[in-house]
């Protein structure tokens, strides 16, 4: 019965959108007892199978997935490593809550290059549709658009499905 929980765990946060604490691991994999389900994700969290953190009010545990951008899709996190293969460069973010993301992006991009440099920032990759640029990867200590003519401060930041504009008049 042991590994049934634990593949029911594991079956669980492969779904989960975001860390779960244990009371939602124990009622999604319908585990009794509170305790047993922290002692089932504590020794899969010692296995290197599930992350996890204690916070303030408990532990909450999570698998890290690799995260596919659709065009015009932003990720913002942490960037806290850099694997290479001969295909692929795969840049993992840790996003809130720790949660982190292995996004797979393509290797051959003059932006992917510059990912070494950028370790230990916060940075957002942005997937676009346009060919010559298919990805933007940004630090957000960076400024955005500005145009100053008749404004104090304008900055343009377009982000698929929403534009936002935070203007000031003079």
């Amino acid at each position: 019965m042991r590994n049934d929980y634990q593949e029911k765990i594991l079956e669980y946060l492969k779904k989960a959108a975001e860390p779960a604490d244990v009371e939602k691991i124990r009622t999604a994999c319908r585990i009794g007892n509170w305790n047993t389900a922290l002692k089932h994700c504590l020794e899969l969290h010692s296995q290197g199978t599930i992350q996890g953190q204690k916070t303030s009010k408990g532990w909450v545990f999570w698998i890290y997935q690799e995260t596919y951008l659709a065009s015009w899709e932003e990720a913002l996190g942490t960037l806290d490593k850099v694997e290479t293969s001969e295909t692929q460069t795969v840049a993992f973010l840790t996003c809130t809550y720790k949660k982190q993301i292995a996004i797979p992006l393509p290797k051959d991009q003059p932006e992917t290059q510059k990912l070494q440099k950028l370790l230990g920032q916060k940075i957002a990759i942005l997937k676009t549709d346009i060919p010559d640029k298919p990805i933007i990867i940004k630090t957000l200590n960076e400024s955005t658009i500005t145009h100053s003519k008749s404004y104090q401060k304008c900055q343009l930041r377009i982000r698929w499905p929403f534009v936002i504009c935070n203007a000031v008049r003079v």
